[in-house]
């Protein structure tokens, strides 16, 4: 694909300057990002300080595949990423780095089960709440504004 002289523009653009490619689909945004990391590293710039944020895991390992083709040569590690799993590789870091336990990630069943103890939870509070004749909320509400009301008389 030949480039316009907008995607030209970007692909041309210096070393140190970085961007943000929008437009519709089939317009050649993934174009002229591939065209543009393929300029960067053909100009010297190490591939590990290169990187490309994608919005979803699926555009990100769709761009990496296309990526790797196109620079031809082996990277220290991905040169796309999602937002999401950069985000998480500077909070594991920030932890790895100050002594903390690094986060874990959850797999799409471990989310389920979570989602699904705490549904079943609050399920037992409001048969809890019901039996007390009432909800789990209200009875929330009450408490607090019992407390509030005992604190309000005793100052």
């Amino acid at each position: 694909m030949r480039l316009d002289p907008a995607q030209h523009a970007v692909v041309s653009l210096p070393s140190g300057a970085s961007g943000v490619v929008v437009g519709p689909p089939g317009s050649g945004k993934t174009t002229v990002i591939v065209e543009r990391v393929v300029a960067l590293i053909e100009a010297g710039v190490p591939p590990e300080e290169v990187l490309v944020l994608t919005p979803t895991r699926q555009s990100a390992t769709e761009l990496r595949d296309r990526l790797a083709l196109a620079v031809r040569i082996a990277t220290p590690g991905p040169l796309a990423r999602s937002l999401a799993a950069f985000a998480y590789q500077i909070v594991r870091a920030h932890a790895v780095h100050s002594g903390a336990e690094p986060p874990q990630l959850l797999t799409g069943p471990d989310e389920d089960r979570i989602v699904q103890d705490l549904l079943d939870g609050d399920a037992d509070d409001e048969v809890e709440a019901a039996s007390l004749g009432g909800t789990a909320f209200g009875n929330a509400v009450h408490a607090v504004l019992e407390t509030a009301d005992a604190g309000a008389w005793r100052r």
